[in-house]
């Protein structure tokens, strides 16, 4: 054993004594701990109270309300059958269900539902996070991992959101815990993982990446033919039943026979179809990305993955980032897989950190550690509550004041398309319409774009005017016979929406803070606003 070569990939089988003078590592039992995590994120499920990205909603949420309640909207990528029902299904479409046959559909209990779920689901993978921890650098880390994991603002942001990036996330991280790093006859835990990234994959083909590397590493450790193809035949009967779960599910969904995966990745790579929600440079994932999840627990992490011995998810989280870093678009949440790893090697730093302090010769020798330590901290829970609570708020506040509304309310979105929840958070068939962005072939600008470039020559076209307070309806763009009663914009357009404005005899009915902007040297509010004819 002394000379064996010693494996990167292969966890703590030994760690140095655990036991410091005056520092206690000894966390609760399991079922204590999951208690604590899962209230805790329920918690976290109901402050964040912000916009963050569209899919949140358009791609789960809204999928779900129409296949349950009969109404919502379907975006372009479900026509096109990319997107898989499987995830809507596990996080949202089930509750809804259960809430529709036992009469409690309320819009309160359809809001806030699908994120207390959430929570639970992100406070199960929170344990298992600290189980791989305690596994892979011993239990002195993982009480500093547990201080990461409940303070990191990135995590507390989206993790008890409904984006497919954080049932992945979750399902990931139990998945590497049963993965058999260090050896190839687990095969029973070994079992567990596949069925776990099977569903990881399901849930979002990108996941795909992490477990590629894993198999790839595991095949690499095995001498035995005999082990190699029960590998395989686990994972060929694993992934047939999976697919063909997959096309049931989908074939409900969508009355027909849809091989999503497939259909996504053709897609993708044949049209580069990320490219059409923006472009970034092949070094944004680590220049900008990773910086900005990690925000002040970066210099911990650097600690942590130079001095930990362990790199074996170190290897992982380079690997996935370089994948991710290949295709233009990118995104903050694409890297939400990793970070809970990130934030092991974090929790090392912080544990290295904190004893580095300890050894000082001073009076209150913990000071300086313990200030340090708190500023960083403090920093994350600061971001944690600005971000869920101040920055972009306004598309949740603006669906408050649409439920408000009567029945015979028309309410139209002017701005840039999917900005805020639809009928998912409004539970009730009124009238709702958004200025559609969906890619075409065809050439020319969509409506949203159009709109962006002149706002008032937009919407004399797009409501047919031939005249101040004479109104056409576009049908082709799915306007309904009659003006909205309710139209909701953004601050920078009112200046050229105003003459429409007045013309047809609209007026302020509320406005929300969108964001805080810092200009002319100072801090000032950016609206949402929302406007409603004279009658209403």
């Amino acid at each position: 054993l002394r000379h064996r070569k010693k494996d990167p990939l292969s966890p703590i089988t030994s760690f140095p004594s655990e036991k410091k003078e005056g520092i206690s590592y000894e966390l609760p039992s399991d079922l204590q701990l999951l208690c604590f995590l899962i209230l805790f994120r329920i918690l976290n499920s109901l402050l964040v109270r912000t916009w963050f990205s569209p899919d949140e909603y358009w791609q789960s949420l809204e999928v779900a309300h129409r296949s349950v309640f009969g109404y919502g909207y379907l975006t372009w990528e479900w026509r096109e059958g990319l997107r898989s029902f499987v995830h809507p299904l596990i996080s949202v479409a089930w509750l809804y269900q259960v809430l529709r046959w036992l009469g409690w559909d309320t819009p309160s209990a359809i809001i806030w539902g699908p994120r207390v779920i959430q929570g639970i689901y992100a406070g199960v993978g929170d344990l298992f996070l600290l189980k791989l921890t305690s596994s892979y650098m011993g239990k002195s880390t993982t009480p500093w991992v547990l201080l990461a994991i409940i303070t990191s603002w990135f995590m507390n942001y989206t993790i008890v959101r409904t984006f497919s990036n954080s049932l992945e996330t979750v399902i990931t991280i139990i998945g590497i815990y049963y993965w058999p790093l260090n050896s190839t006859s687990n095969h029973h835990s070994r079992m567990k993982s596949i069925i776990l990234g099977a569903i990881a994959f399901l849930i979002r083909p990108t996941a795909a990446i992490t477990w590629i590397f894993l198999g790839i590493h595991h095949l690499n450790q095995m001498r035995s033919i005999s082990n190699i193809l029960r590998f395989i035949i686990q994972v060929a009967s694993v992934g047939l039943l999976t697919l063909a779960i997959s096309l049931c599910v989908d074939y409900l969904f969508y009355g027909r026979w849809v091989l999503v995966p497939l259909n996504f990745f053709v897609f993708n790579l044949k049209n580069d179809a990320g490219a059409f929600y923006g472009t970034h440079p092949w070094h944004w994932n680590l220049t900008q990305g990773f910086p900005a999840i990690l925000a002040s627990y970066l210099p911990l992490f650097v600690v942590g993955a130079v001095t930990c011995q362990r790199k074996s998810l170190l290897i992982l989280i380079a690997w996935v980032t370089f994948v991710l870093s290949l295709p233009t678009h990118k995104e903050f949440r694409f890297l939400l897989p990793v970070l809970p790893i990130a934030l092991m090697y974090v929790g090392y730093g912080f544990k290295l950190s904190w004893e580095y302090f300890s050894t000082f010769k001073l009076k209150n020798r913990n000071l300086a550690g313990k200030f340090l330590l708190s500023v960083l901290v403090v920093v994350n829970v600061g971001m944690t509550l600005y971000f869920s609570l101040v920055h972009q708020a306004a598309p949740i506040q603006v669906m408050s004041r649409i439920r408000e509304l009567d029945s015979q309310a028309a309410v139209h979105f002017l701005t840039p398309c999917h900005s805020t929840p639809y009928y998912s958070f409004v539970h009730r068939p009124i009238e709702l319409l958004f200025l559609d962005c969906s890619p075409s072939e065809e050439e020319g600008l969509d409506q949203a774009e159009r709109f962006k470039l002149d706002p008032y020559q937009f919407v004399r076209e797009f409501y047919h005017m031939e005249s101040p307070g004479n109104f056409t309806p576009h049908r082709t763009d799915h306007v309904t016979s009659r003006l909205p009663t309710h139209i909701v914009t953004f601050e920078k357009y009112i200046s050229s929406l105003t003459p429409f404005f007045q013309e047809e005899g609209f007026v302020e009915d509320s406005r929300f803070v969108q964001e805080i902007e810092f200009k002319d040297g100072t801090l000032s509010p950016y609206y949402m606003l929302m406007y409603k004819q004279r009658t209403q």
